[in-house]
């Protein structure tokens, strides 16, 4: 059964899932870039972003950020020999912040989204 001369009717739904999905992950890698930059510039996960070796730390940083991202869930690592002060303080609070923002807006509202978007 064809819907056009062309395509058949798997061929025009995996089109539509395609053409549905491009916009998603733009959204999906801008919050995954945003996120990994607020890890780099609070300097969680040093040894996570490490572990990716012969690459820049800040792709590093992306890489983490995206596994989080999709599932493979691992708790931010924070250096801890650093002194203890306020503003320490409230940078780990930041880090714990963010990353659970991380985990809602990355694995719980947009691959809902996108599950929704492919059904």
């Amino acid at each position: 059964m064809k819907v056009s001369e062309q395509l058949g009717l798997m061929s025009a739904l995996l089109l539509g899932v395609f053409k549905a999905v491009v916009p998603f992950l733009i959204i999906f890698f801008y919050f995954v870039g945003f996120f990994a930059l607020m890890a780099f510039n609070l300097e969680s996960n040093k040894s996570n972003a490490a572990s990716f070796s012969d690459i820049i730390p800040v792709l590093g940083y992306f890489f983490q950020t995206f596994e989080n991202g999709i599932g493979n869930i691992s708790n931010p690592s924070i250096d801890s020999a650093k002194e203890k002060s306020i503003i320490r303080s409230i940078n780990i609070y930041f880090i714990y912040f963010f990353w659970f923002l991380a985990q809602i807006v990355l694995l719980i509202v947009l691959l809902n989204f996108v599950i929704a978007l492919i059904s």
